[in-house]
């Protein structure tokens, strides 16, 4: 049982450091828009028109899980980028990581206001 596509982010690269739509057949280079998607097990980063080829429409599978940034996707620094052109696995377990960390950090910030004592009137 293969689970469903779920998309991790929208990232942004300078043109000049267009990365690879790995989409079959495709290899463009891509900078705005950057789609990576889990799918079947893979992590694939595709340009925005082979998205929608894909999943039937630019926002077939809702907001991405990792990044937010406008429709043209958060911008990466260089590492990042460099990250994404390598291993884009290792790119969205860092935003993961980031992700629930700054969850854990707001979870522990509303558990402290609500053990601190409320003045009386």
């Amino acid at each position: 049982m293969s689970k469903d596509p779920i998309l991790l982010a929208i990232v942004a690269v300078p043109p000049s450091n267009a990365v690879s739509c790995l989409a079959p057949g495709c290899g463009h280079r891509v900078y705005a828009a950057v789609h990576v998607v889990e799918d079947s097990g893979q992590t694939l980063v595709l340009g925005s028109t082979c998205f929608a080829k894909r999943y039937g429409s630019a926002s077939a599978l809702g907001s991405p899980s990792y990044t937010s940034g406008g429709s043209g996707g958060k911008a990466l620094s260089d590492e990042e980028r460099d990250l994404l052109a390598a291993n884009a696995s290792e790119l969205i377990q860092r935003f993961k990581d980031a992700h629930e960390a700054q969850l854990a950090a707001a979870q522990s910030k509303l558990l402290a206001q609500r053990m601190r004592p409320t003045p009386f009137a």
